[in-house]
């Protein structure tokens, strides 16, 4: 994943704070405005910075955590590896969502993805670590499919 994509905000989200907001303080007004002598959109006048504000606060906060998460290089490959493998699954083999929740719970193929890894950035002799992939799948499954999907994909990648 990119650094750009990775830093980029999302303006949905601000848009559904100052909603959330805006809604919040036109509900509280109802029942507010009684107690002073203003009327109702008299009331809304006077709170209309509130939205504006509060999505302000939350847009400094989010610039400023984005400013001091640490940049880890490692963890951004592992995560592009895993999508550049799940694309490759999802583009050869016809995997439904409930295909690819079924394999992130099965615990021999994390390690089979772990093993690729390894394979592919770590420098772990491929022979070994694809014999490892394939070893816990029976060869009719999805599983094992799948594995020798990546398999393929990291042997083009390496050449």
């Amino acid at each position: 994943m990119s650094e750009n994509k990775r830093k980029k905000l999302n303006p949905i989200r601000y848009v559904l704070i100052f909603s959330m907001v805006t809604v919040g303080i036109l509900i509280h007004g109802i029942f507010a405005h009684r107690d002073t002598e203003l009327s109702y959109f008299a009331w809304l006048l006077a709170y209309a910075y509130v939205p504006f504000f509060i999505t302000g606060i939350f847009y400094v906060v989010h610039r400023i955590s984005l400013k001091l998460r640490p940049d880890n290089p490692e963890v951004r490959r592992q995560e592009a590896y895993v999508l550049e493998m799940s694309r490759a699954v999802k583009d050869t083999l016809n995997f439904t969502v409930e295909d690819f929740k079924m394999l992130q719970r099965n615990q021999d193929f994390q390690n089979a993805m772990f093993y690729g890894y390894q394979v592919l950035y770590e420098g772990v002799p491929a022979a070994v670590a694809y014999e490892k992939m394939l070893d816990p799948f029976e060869k009719d499954t999805k599983e094992y499919q799948a594995v020798e999907v990546i398999i393929t994909t990291i042997r083009n990648k390496r050449s």
